[in-house]
């Protein structure tokens, strides 16, 4: 035996690896049912194990039960396989799936979860109509984090009508907010997108749950940002959707979700930075990153800090953007969140321009169409895909059209760990293009 200790000070004990091979071939020597007992009886103990730990994703003991199934993530990936196979398994390993989302988003381990989704709900749901709903409206969200809207807005209508079967407010509500989001995103009409999020959140009061109410509020200002572009609105326009994001804030400091906190307070500043009242977002998003450094929640820690440069810019403090945004960028690769790099890499690029550094910006410019290629999106993926569309005429300005496209082709040949180690070894002074 030997003996592990955590990064928390909790301690186990592990099998060698010749002891571990040396059980395994004992066991496979007792035969197949023999096998198959003990894997089910495996099986069985981690879907326990997920389920009481799922129990716990929105109180105190969150960040405990997200290291524990992180501890035992192989454990859940073995048990999930083994249910999958089984003709009997679809239920628990469903009931595994949901019980793992939380776990999945925040450790972004979320494309772990969509092949195995996309086969298990496509089995038959009559038996279990709110277990499938949920499970495929966990498919909705992978989708929707790959920005995949189409499949996103199928599996959230699916989850939709399986909700309606199982009379479940929650699924309803977290359905028809999943669809809001994605109608947004495909260009549907503003007043179709409203109802649709007004529909999600009569839905979550109806549900009584604090959390689902939470969520159905910030996506409803999310969605109502998305549908109405910054430049068409008159003054006095935002003012429901901020609204919208202080109660969300509410409710989840209510149901204790500190993650879905974050979530929510980011969101908020950055939709004040994208309208112009950074000045309004540097409280939230200074209690947004103490929790989630409190949480020891490295993406959200990440995402944070890149909406604290994007602040920064939007108050001509371009020094100190560059480096929160150089500091985003860098451990979001160090996470292999590729996607979660375009927001704080196109701030960048807005801010070198302003710093004086359109060549930098034009090659940053190359890698970001260069990332954006390998996704089924479009610029709109961007929070402030606007002034990064107004950017490309600053850049072009300064360099010139040729210079210009050759920076631009340079930055869309890199790959990424060469755009970051560019970024990271970028040394400016205000007005200075090196």
């Amino acid at each position: 035996m030997h003996l592990d200790v955590g990064a928390t000070g909790d301690s186990r004990y592990r099998f060698l690896e010749p002891v571990r091979q040396f059980a395994q071939q004992r066991l496979m020597e007792l035969g197949d049912a023999s096998v198959n007992r003990v894997r089910a009886a495996h099986a069985a103990t981690y879907l326990a194990l997920a389920e009481a730990a799922a129990d716990k994703d929105s109180g105190p003991e969150q960040a405990q039960s997200l290291h524990a199934l992180g501890r035992d993530y192989d454990n859940l990936r073995a048990a999930l396989a083994f249910l999958r196979r089984q003709p009997d398994g679809t239920s628990a390993a469903l009931r595994l799936c949901v019980a793992l989302q939380n776990y999945w988003f925040y450790s972004r381990r979320e494309r772990d979860s969509l092949e195995v989704l996309v086969e298990l709900t496509s089995r038959n749901a009559a038996a279990d109509p709110a277990l499938f709903g949920r499970a495929t409206s966990l498919l909705a969200n992978c989708f929707a984090y790959d920005h995949k809207h189409e499949a996103a807005w199928e599996a959230h209508s699916r989850a939709l009508e399986l909700a309606d079967v199982a009379g479940d407010q929650t699924l309803r509500s977290l359905a028809l907010s999943g669809l809001a989001l994605s109608s947004a995103a495909l260009g549907a009409e503003p007043f179709a997108v409203a109802r649709l999020a007004d529909g999600a959140v009569a839905a979550a009061r109806q549900s009584g749950d604090s959390e689902t109410l939470g969520r159905a509020l910030m996506r409803r200002a999310l969605s109502w940002n998305r549908s109405h572009p910054v430049s068409s609105r008159a003054a006095g326009d935002s003012e429901n959707m901020f609204v919208d994001f202080e109660a969300s804030t509410h409710a989840f400091n209510q149901a204790g979700n500190w993650r879905m906190l974050v979530l929510a307070l980011t969101n908020w500043a950055a939709t004040e930075n994208a309208e112009g009242r950074a000045v309004d977002s540097t409280a939230n998003l200074e209690r947004a990153l103490a929790i989630a450094t409190d949480l020891g929640d490295q993406p959200a820690v990440a995402w944070v800090t890149g909406v604290l440069g994007e602040e920064a810019r939007c108050r001509g403090d371009h020094d100190r953007a560059f480096e929160f945004l150089r500091r985003s960028i860098g451990m979001f690769y160090r996470m292999h969140a590729t996607i979660d790099i375009l927001g704080p890499m196109t701030e960048q690029a807005v801010c070198l321009t302003a710093l004086g550094a359109p060549r930098q910006a034009a090659l940053l410019r190359g890698v970001v169409a260069r990332l954006l290629a390998g996704h089924d999106s479009t610029l709109r993926v961007i929070s402030n895909h606007e002034g990064y569309e107004a950017n490309e005429h600053e850049v072009q300005a300064a360099l010139g059209d040729d210079e210009y496209r050759i920076a631009f082709d340079e930055g869309f040949r890199l790959t990424l760990r060469q755009a970051v180690e560019l970024v990271e070894k970028f040394e400016l002074s205000p007005r200075s293009d090196t």
